[in-house]
């Protein structure tokens, strides 16, 4: 039986439901490229400070002073830690992450896995799935 495409994105990846209650984000990899991005941009301030400065060059004060931000201000300081990391770095914090983690640890919210689509009973075939609940 096919999932049911409900009615919203994540990150621009169509989400379906499984007959078992399962929500997936679906997408092709460029797709998932483009979200795993997004994601990754809208939480900077969560990074790891001292992979930021190494990403960048910020001696061990300012490292700390950056660690310290990000606890005061959480989702608030995103826009800052940007700053920090500047726009010439950001696809390298970007590829850098991504091959650390994977996209899934951007993208699902469930398991931190990207799965095969095609592994899943109901999905579109041919994509790459990622649960997020």
């Amino acid at each position: 039986m096919a999932a049911k495409k409900l009615g919203w994105k994540i990150y621009g990846l169509d989400v379906y439901e499984t007959e078992n209650g399962q929500e997936w984000a679906v997408g092709t990899a460029a797709q998932a490229d483009r979200a795993a991005r997004e994601n990754i941009l809208d939480s900077l301030w969560a990074f790891n400070a001292s992979f930021i400065a190494g990403l960048v060059g910020l001696t061990s004060e300012e490292e700390k002073a950056l660690k310290d931000f990000q606890e005061k201000l959480s989702e608030g300081a995103n826009s800052i830690v940007r700053r920090i990391i500047g726009e010439r770095n950001i696809n390298q914090l970007v590829k850098v992450a991504i091959k650390a983690d994977g996209r899934g640890h951007f993208l699902s919210s469930y398991d931190s896995e990207e799965h095969d689509s095609n592994e899943i009973e109901g999905l579109p075939k041919g994509k790459l799935a990622y649960r997020i609940n």
